[in-house]
């Protein structure tokens, strides 16, 4: 799989080892710096994970592990990666996303204000700008 973001790039191999690169602001590429990296490369915090699935937001990116957990890294501005306790914060290294924990989950998807998690059992999960309906209900009041 291969996923274009804005301003960075992502391929899960055949054997599921995630090749990343482009711009690190915003710590997006998980390299640990907000260094850009101009060449597919490792990260060396995922060296013995599977990877099945990337998606690459804005600032902010989102992979399913082999055993269906969530890794998110990037920028958390406005809960877009799922981390509340940090909102507004940049996260250099790829960090489990501990509200999907108890999920097994199916699909995911980075937008460049929210992130959306599909389970395996069908339930939607959203997270970051409510703004406009795109988290699936009602802005917050």
């Amino acid at each position: 799989m291969i996923e274009a973001g804005e301003g960075n790039s992502a391929a899960v191999t055949s054997k599921n080892e995630l090749l990343i690169w482009g711009i690190g602001l915003h710590g997006r590429l998980g390299t640990g710096r907000t260094n850009n990296v101009y060449t597919p490369s490792y990260l060396d915090d995922l060296d013995s994970i599977k990877v099945e699935d990337i998606s690459l937001g804005s600032n902010h990116t989102l992979c399913i592990l082999r055993n269906g957990k969530v890794m998110c890294w990037g920028s958390s501005k406005e809960g877009k990666i799922g981390l509340e306790s940090a909102l507004d914060r940049n996260f250099l290294i790829p960090r489990d996303l501990i509200a999907l924990e108890k999920e097994k989950i199916f699909q995911i998807s980075a937008g460049p204000f929210h992130s959306i998690a599909l389970t395996e059992s069908g339930y939607v999960y959203s997270f970051g700008n409510a703004k406009d309906g795109k988290l699936g209900f009602e802005d917050a009041k």
